[in-house]
């Protein structure tokens, strides 16, 4: 998993940090998403996995959160370190091998997933296959609009006062 992790995750990171305009806010966006998916995401799955009355919202949302690379590392990690006392609780989730797709084979599958997926949609986006994106602003309407020129503009009178004192002076 230490292996498949960064083979995941930085093709993620990288496409994902297209969407915004500025390195800091794609940093603060990439933090907060590994934070709450893997940090809270994880913890929250297993808890929900281990009630009984949980156990099927647990199991939905273990698959929903593997969009994200770093779920699939935290969720294998805690599968991993907690497996005994997860099959003591729910013996219909133990399986022939630990790599079955319902375990940790699923968390390992989706992390090659991720790799090929984001490596294609960064090829995509590094061909420059958005580049006419950033054009439909200027398609709309009111982006035609014509500036005003200065005679359309109502100046205040206080403004017109201090333009001849500055003139003036």
């Amino acid at each position: 998993m230490f292996i498949l992790y960064p083979i995941g995750v930085i093709p993620f990171t990288y496409a994902t940090s297209f969407i915004f305009s500025t390195e800091s806010v794609a940093q603060t966006f990439t933090v907060f998403i590994h934070f709450l998916f893997a940090g809270i995401g994880s913890l929250v799955v297993f808890i929900l996995r281990i009630i009984a009355s949980t156990q099927d919202v647990g199991d939905i949302l273990d698959k929903v959160f593997k969009i994200v690379p770093s779920y699939c590392l935290t969720a294998a990690i805690m599968y991993d370190s907690s497996k005994d006392r997860l099959f003591q609780i729910r013996p219909d989730l133990k399986k022939d091998s630990d790599y079955d797709i319902t375990l940790m084979g699923g968390n390992v599958l989706a992390l090659c997933l991720h790799f090929v997926f984001w490596m294609l949609v960064v090829a995509i986006i590094e061909a420059g296959a958005f580049n006419w994106t950033g054009r439909l602003a200027y398609l709309l309407p009111k982006n035609k609009i014509p500036p005003k020129t200065d005679n359309q503009l109502a100046l205040d009178e206080d403004v017109v006062e201090e333009e001849k004192r500055v003139e003036g002076a």
